[in-house]
């Protein structure tokens, strides 16, 4: 039991783990009606051509111990379905790019994590209010698509971007919740590597 426990809170403390990174960050307000449709919608909906990739993503790590199983039956079998799973998950991301309007060199810093996003931007947002968030994260050019509540808007250093909105995400399967850890993970570690070699 207390295995358990301990690994729920584990896994609890994976959900904040934040990051300061650049992504590609749409967003628009919703009102509490359409926030609502739009989430039972999203409850019942399909993946498509931008968060294809994510959703490939996350079969792929499901995937993971089954082809370990079939590596140990069939080495061929193994590396063809890898093979075939790579391009699958090339072909979403190809989806990715051609949904997308802005470039990758047009992206945002934001602060995120498995449970929210924080920007800055140039119009207030009220708190409570509701906001369409689409994100894509790289170098994995994955796709994300969430509805998120204002936790806060306070004054930003940014002349540009005057606001630093903070929001909480609404909806994000426990699929797309594992994605965002395992960036965050990998952008930590990326920066800790970047500060062993600067010494």
């Amino acid at each position: 039991m207390s295995g358990d426990t301990d690994t729920q809170g584990v896994d609890e403390r994976r959900e904040f783990f934040r990051v300061d990174d650049s992504v590609v960050l749409e967003y628009r307000e919703l009102s509490t009606v359409d926030a609502s449709a739009y989430l039972d919608k999203m409850e019942n909906d399909v993946p498509n051509r931008f968060t294809a990739a994510a959703s490939f993503a996350a079969t792929s790590r499901q995937m993971g111990h089954l082809l370990h199983s079939i590596r140990d039956i069939s080495s061929d079998l193994a590396r063809y379905l890898e093979s075939l799973d790579g391009k699958l998950n090339m072909l979403a991301r190809m989806f990715l790019v051609e949904e997308l309007e802005v470039p990758e060199k047009n992206t945002c810093d934001v602060s995120i994590s498995a449970n929210g996003i924080a920007f800055s931007t140039a119009t207030p947002q009220k708190v409570d209010d509701f906001l369409e968030i689409k994100i894509v994260l790289f170098p994995s050019y994955l796709g994300l698509l969430s509805i998120g509540s204002v936790v806060s808007c306070d004054a930003s250093n940014n002349t540009d971007h005057p606001y630093r909105v903070a929001v909480k995400f609404a909806h994000l399967s426990d699929e797309e919740q594992e994605l965002l850890v395992k960036h965050v993970l990998y952008k930590q570690t990326e920066e800790r590597r970047k500060k062993l070699e600067e010494g």
